[in-house]
């Protein structure tokens, strides 16, 4: 019988070792595994063994199997979680009753990273597929042996341990060890410390630059309308008109402010973003309210009472949490085969129940219910539905006293159907009028879109929660979708769209860096996310040269770019949607470092995907050489219309929002 071993290797591969490992234990075959989108690596091994008789040799498409297992294991992962918190573990008590706040139904546990599943903050889903990725194709090639020599230690230290479990062979090049938990928990309490002092600096800012807060108050208690929003995103060139603008808002705000005047109220939520400190952003705030724009900060409703409060509820917590580890670290298994991933999980569970995340959902748990204490009933509050954490602190303070306060979520951005923290279970998303002891949730999601609608309510909100609204951040792609841009009026020139993520941003660098530094008659445009690193940093991390003569960096508006270039490459971004309105073919890389949260993926037909470089530049290639354009407009500007909503008038906005109030008989 064959002796077949399974190679998992990442960037830097122990080529001799492998080859000395080989000789030792008389492998016949061995599989490549690479789990990286790296093909100058792959090249190097099957280059090492090319010369090696009786050495068989054979490469695994892996990105190919990642990516699919991705998609399939979604629904199972979000039941998992939901079963994990819900399923009695301590006699009669769950992880969700154990960790409730003292005196009050609310859980940590639904604020938690865990429960938030979002992969753009954790590694854990991606390197749950990893794993069941690897473990499936060891199973599908009959390969007695695994190798592992991969920079992931979460996932090899899972891997060993599953092999000492189910005694299949296994080793680890790298040789890693576990950390103690000690180290681990030591870590993220020094975190959630920093967090804490954190706070008292920014409620020091707010109380030095953002006085006034009792005459405020009164402004507060007669509010009809309170919007939430990250501040701040707003449009500089209004600020020198002296106008506030929300970037997102956009035509909400006219038309609340046109309806409810000093009614329209907004609370301000300062992650630093838009390259302001928090310093700077409570100053733009204050010189705001001069403006008569009524606008508070979080912070502004933290006493140092509260500050003691939140110490003491931290230690709490993590006490609590210390207290279960050892039970977690045996009995923390995944799927029908049990396999405990405990390793891929600890540092989100630290962090969520003993770190920066609980000390961070604690201060927001209390800024808010004392917001919520001075809000009237019958005041709306409406916010940009992200399913952060602190969008259900915010959803159970405001009702927890049955004080008549209602809550709309509004859905601003594409759903990717694996931006896992958009969607609970349908058991999390039902709606049970006689328990509080339910998952906090807004009273009505205001979907902006047919498809993002249709999405929400197959995944379990119902239809009197969920109801179609509009796409207020997408209001310019209208316009676009009215214009057909000629094929033959493109430049030879393809777009390189960067995201945010760092992570993804410098591998999608590294695979067009591969694809095209060959000699090309065609240039790549290269632009970064206006929220994310520059990108000539990333290069300069990375250690690549760019051919000046074949790529370009751009910092154009993209309504300008697309109707020039003749496809995309973009991997997890919302601009897909914005290329096919413009009628740009749009073509999605398959990358090792991180999951598809690309908005077209698995719901359109109509992007185009490349599973190496060598695809991608084949792909390209084939593009510019044709003389009609490889997607049909039509098909692309139905799919627009159907994904986003546009109103013919602001008013439209706002009868939408409080026409589900009077279905339900509880119109303002």
């Amino acid at each position: 019988m064959l002796n077949a071993a399974l190679y998992v290797f990442d960037r830097m591969p122990n080529v001799r070792r492998l080859i000395r490992y080989s000789d030792e234990k008389n492998i016949d075959k061995i599989f490549l595994c690479p789990v990286t989108a790296n093909q100058d690596t792959t090249s190097l091994i099957v280059k090492h063994f090319s010369s090696i008789k009786n050495r068989k040799i054979e490469v695994i498409p892996y990105l190919e199997h990642f990516n699919r297992q991705a998609f399939l294991e979604r629904d199972n992962f979000i039941h998992f979680i939901s079963e994990f918190g819900e399923k009695p573990r301590f006699g009669e008590i769950n992880f969700k009753k154990y960790f409730k706040y003292p005196f009050s139904s609310f859980s940590v546990w639904w604020s938690s990273l865990i429960f938030e599943k979002n992969p753009l903050k954790s590694d854990v889903y991606h390197s749950l597929v990893q794993l069941l990725t690897i473990l499936k194709l060891k199973k599908e090639y009959k390969c007695k042996q695994l190798i592992l020599d991969i920079g992931s230690k979460d996932l090899s230290c899972t891997i060993m341990q599953d092999s000492i479990n189910r005694q299949y062979h296994c080793i680890d090049f790298k040789k890693y060890r576990v950390h103690s938990q000690i180290v681990t928990f030591s870590v993220n309490f020094l975190k959630g410390i920093k967090h804490y002092f954190y706070f008292i600096y920014k409620i020091f800012i707010v109380t030095v630059h953002a006085r006034g807060l009792g005459f405020r108050k009164e402004i507060l208690r007669n509010a009809r309308y309170l919007a939430i929003s990250y501040f701040p995103l707003i449009d500089r060139e209004s600020l020198k008109q002296e106008k506030f603008v929300n970037k997102y808002y956009g035509a909400l705000q006219t038309a609340l402010e046109n309806k409810y005047k000093d009614r329209f109220i907004w609370l301000a939520v300062s992650p630093g973003i838009d390259g302001f400190s928090f310093r700077d952003s409570v100053k733009l705030g204050r010189q705001i309210n001069t403006w008569k724009y009524p606008i508070y900060f979080l912070e502004e409703w933290v006493s140092p009472k509260d500050l003691l409060v939140i110490m003491a509820h931290y230690v709490y917590f993590m006490i609590k949490c210390i207290i279960k580890v050892p039970y977690l670290s045996k009995s923390f298994e995944y799927s029908k085969e049990s396999i405990n991933v405990w390793n891929i999980f600890k540092q989100d569970w630290f962090s969520s129940f003993a770190g920066g995340a609980l000390m961070s959902n604690i201060f927001y748990f209390k800024a808010f219910r004392n917001i919520s204490n001075k809000l009237k009933s019958g005041t709306v509050v409406t916010y940009l539905a992200e399913s952060q954490p602190w969008e259900r602190t915010l959803n159970f303070t405001l009702h927890d006293q049955n004080r008549n306060l209602k809550t709309v979520g509004i859905v601003h951005t594409t759903i990717p159907l694996l931006l896992l923290q958009f969607f609970d279970s349908k058991d999390d998303l039902q709606w049970d009028e006689r328990s509080k002891f339910t998952m906090p949730k807004p009273d009505y999601l205001a979907c902006n879109g047919r498809i993002p609608l249709e999405v929400f309510q197959e995944t379990g909100w119902s239809k009197k929660r969920a109801f179609l609204w509009f796409a207020i951040r997408y209001q310019h792609l209208k316009k676009h979708l009215q214009k057909r841009i000629p094929w033959q009026s493109r430049q030879n020139k393809i777009l390189v769209a960067l995201a945010f993520s760092t992570k993804e941003a410098k591998e999608l660098l590294y695979y067009i860096h591969q694809a095209f530094s060959g000699q090309t008659d065609y240039q790549i445009i290269i632009k970064g996310h206006y929220h994310g690193l520059p990108v000539q940093t990333l290069i300069k991390r990375l250690n690549l040269d760019f051919n000046k003569n074949t790529f370009i960096f751009s910092n154009e508006e993209l309504d300008r770019l697309l109707p020039l270039v003749k496809a995309m490459i973009v991997a997890s971004s919302s601009v897909a949607l914005e290329s096919i309105t413009f009628g740009c073919p749009v073509i999605i890389p398959r990358l090792s470092g991180v999951i598809d949260m690309n908005p077209l993926s698995e719901i359109s037909d109509l992007p185009l995907y490349a599973q190496s470089p060598e695809r991608l530049r084949g792909l390209v290639d084939d593009i510019l050489t044709r003389r009609e354009s490889p997607v049909n407009y039509e098909k692309c500007k139905n799919f627009v219309e159907n994904y986003f909503e546009f109103p013919d008038s602001e008013h439209e906005l706002i009868e939408k929002i409080e026409s589900c109030f009077a279905a339900a008989g509880k119109m303002l």
